[in-house]
This record gives C-alpha cells, structure tokens and sequence, in this order.
C-alpha cells in the first residue's frame, strides 16, 4: 500500500476523531467563547497559512486539525471547510484537487 503511493492512515477517522471532541467550533467562536486565540497551520505544495480567528474567522475547527496533519503517505490532503452565513458547512476555497 505505502509503496504504491496511497496513504497508510485513515483521514476519515481522524476526521471523526477531531469532531468529536471538538464539536463545529470556528476560529471565531472559540475567541467568542472561551477566550482563546487558538493558532493551526496549514500548508500545501504552494503556500503556508496561519489560521486563527483574525485570519480565517469562519473555518471550522475540525478542518484545520485534519488539514493540518496532511502528510504524503500518511494522511491524503483535506480541504478546509468553514460556516456560511446560514451555518451551513461549505468550502473554505476552491479545491484545487477537483473533489
């Protein structure tokens, strides 16, 4: 499996993990709500972000997490997802991987 490219972990069950414990905070309501300004960062081939709740109010938490662990052979890259304006859960950004 590992040597055929495909990752070795499961990124849906980190993904359910996170959730759990985290629940569909963002960046901005765990400011709101507790105080704190929590940091995660994400990176992909192209660039690096920081995000927290002045610099992507709205991702949700869980997203960040499993974004964040993306490692080749470990974990496939996740797209960060974020609350609408409605409290729907949408796409931070476009994918760039086409799914």
């Amino acid at each position: 499996m590992f040597m055929r490219g495909d990752s070795v972990l499961c990124p849906e069950t980190l993904k359910q993990c996170v959730i759990f414990w985290v629940k569909d905070f963002t960046f901005r309501e765990v400011y709101l709500n507790f105080g704190w300004n929590l940091n995660i960062s994400v990176s992909d081939k192209d660039d690096s972000r920081l995000l927290n709740y002045l610099t992507a109010p709205n991702v949700l938490i869980w997203s960040a997490v499993v974004a964040s662990c993306a490692i080749p052979g470990f974990y496939d890259p996740a797209d960060l997802m974020m609350k609408g304006e409605n409290g729907e859960v949408i796409s931070y950004y476009p994918s760039s991987r086409g799914y």
